[in-house]
């Protein structure tokens, strides 16, 4: 079988029923990466500078918490990584390597009354810690809780 080897200018295939095969391929491809390249990123995107983690729930969830921030701060070594964590957690935090700042934010739902069964009232008292971090200018928000009420704060 004879070898081919495939450029712009002119195709070296000996065989022609392999050359038109191979054009066409080559034709097909071309248009198929000229509808792709809107979409392809065209540099690498930059490693986070400001790290934004949110863990509002109780010791031990936080400590369940401790290998993923450990992850984080592997990965994103120069990075200034926050932690948001509720009262009860705010020395445990300040003591976890690699973080560089702790935020405390104590969650209505998360009162042991049982409050914050209201979306709108839970959040509102919550929406001024949400600003600050948004003029904190992070690169990468993580929300490590399973709840609705953290996604959107985290969003806000």
């Amino acid at each position: 079988m004879p070898t081919s080897v495939v450029s712009k200018s002119r195709l070296h295939i000996y065989d022609p029923r392999e050359r038109v095969l191979v054009t066409i391929a080559d034709r097909a491809l071309d248009g198929l990466a000229a509808v792709a390249r809107p979409f392809r990123r065209r540099r690498r995107p930059a490693a986070p500078k400001r790290i934004l983690l949110l863990r509002l729930e109780r010791i031990g969830d936080l400590l369940m918490a401790l290998p993923a921030i450990a992850d984080v701060r592997t990965h994103a070594p120069e990075a200034a990584i926050d932690l948001v964590v509720g009262r009860w957690n705010a020395d445990l935090a300040s003591a976890i390597p690699g973080v560089s700042r702790v935020d405390v934010l104590d969650a209505q739902w998360l009162a042991r009354e049982g409050g914050g069964l209201d979306l709108i009232n839970a959040l509102a008292p919550l929406l001024p810690s949400a600003r600050r971090w948004r003029s904190r200018h992070y690169d990468l928000a993580i929300n490590f809780e399973p709840d609705i009420r953290s996604n959107l704060l985290l969003a806000a």
